[in-house]
């Protein structure tokens, strides 16, 4: 017996994978500028659904059609600050269905998964005016940390809800212990987190945190954070009061070149890599402001922790150059 959605589907996936692969990008790094907007750290993924994959949710599925899977394109979202990473997106896009997961479940029933949001692109979103009039959408997953490593070992044995009044009461306990043990991770994590940064030890651990708020306006890209605390422990040097002059210069600047800082961030954003291996973290704005004080004892400082040609592809960013350095 042939299926005729399945010849349907196969077809239709051929003439659009290129659109969905744009659309997948677009909707990846307006996310990733929607929770940037809000200064909300998180990991931003995406995904096109494979060709076997949509074919196989099809049989699973007898009721749908090409046209109604709404997970073509899939994007996860993994935050500590999950409900606002959730106002994001209502925000930024067009919410045709909104299903939080945890909030279907009975205080008996296991399960920790998240927000699942399908969406299309707003109509005033120029960049995104033709997968629009495709009628394209994708689904958006919001979680926790926490969240997402339920769901990863969740899957792993295929924990179903429709099985669960089959699930001994004794293992059925145990697994509601480990959701509660991971619900209290996600709240104690930020509070451990806070208090850990107030201690004198970690003033420099503080520094970034605020640097981190300003990075995170203009983008949700997570950076390498021990890099950035081995960076800032030389370019603090280049300070004469220390980390709070380095603070204060770095908020000037933020509102000052706010307009220059979202260009440079957007433009690298697009690209499927940024020219600077090092653009990506939050003292770069650092390097800014010292690229208008000093570059030559910018340049010098560095040299002792990171390669100078680094150096110049951030310079040249901002507009800034060392000479006739060949990148």
């Amino acid at each position: 017996m042939r299926d005729p959605r399945l010849d349907d589907a196969r077809r239709k996936y051929g003439e659009e994978l290129d659109a969905l692969g744009a659309f997948k990008n677009n909707i990846e790094v307006t996310v990733k500028l929607a929770l940037a907007e809000r200064s909300i750290e998180a990991v931003v993924s995406g995904r096109v659904k494979t060709l076997d994959s949509l074919l196989k949710k099809l049989l699973r599925k007898p009721n749908h059609t090409y046209e109604s899977l709404s997970d073509k394109i899939g994007i996860r979202v993994i935050s500590n600050e999950a409900p606002r990473a959730c106002d994001a997106v209502r925000e930024r896009f067009i919410c045709l269905h909104e299903d939080d997961k945890s909030a279907a479940l009975g205080p008996d029933r296991l399960g920790y998964p998240g927000t699942h949001f399908d969406v299309e692109i707003r109509s005033d979103d120029e960049a995104g005016a033709e997968f629009r009039a495709r009628g394209l959408t994708a689904e958006i997953q919001v979680r926790t940390y926490a969240q997402h490593a339920w769901c990863d070992v969740s899957h792993r044995f295929d924990y179903k809800q429709d099985a669960q009044d089959r699930v001994p009461q004794k293992l059925k306990r145990r697994l509601m212990l480990t959701v509660g043990l991971l619900e209290m991770a996600d709240i104690n994590l930020l509070e451990v987190s806070r208090e850990i940064n107030a201690l004198p030890a970690f003033q420099l651990n503080k520094a970034l945190d605020s640097l981190e708020g300003l990075y995170f306006r203009l983008t949700a890209r997570p950076p390498d954070r021990e890099l950035s605390l081995n960076t800032l422990g030389v370019l603090v040097g280049l300070y004469a009061h220390g980390a709070e002059e380095m603070l204060v210069r770095v908020e000037r600047l933020f509102g000052t070149k706010r307009d220059v800082l979202r260009h440079v961030f957007e433009r690298n954003e697009r690209m499927p890599e940024p020219r600077a291996a090092l653009f990506f973290q939050p003292e770069t704005l650092v390097v800014y402001d010292l690229l208008e004080i000093d570059k030559d004892a910018l340049l010098e400082a560095w040299m002792t922790m990171l390669p100078e040609e680094e150096l110049f592809r951030l310079a040249t960013e901002f507009g800034y150059s060392y000479g006739d350095v060949d990148l």
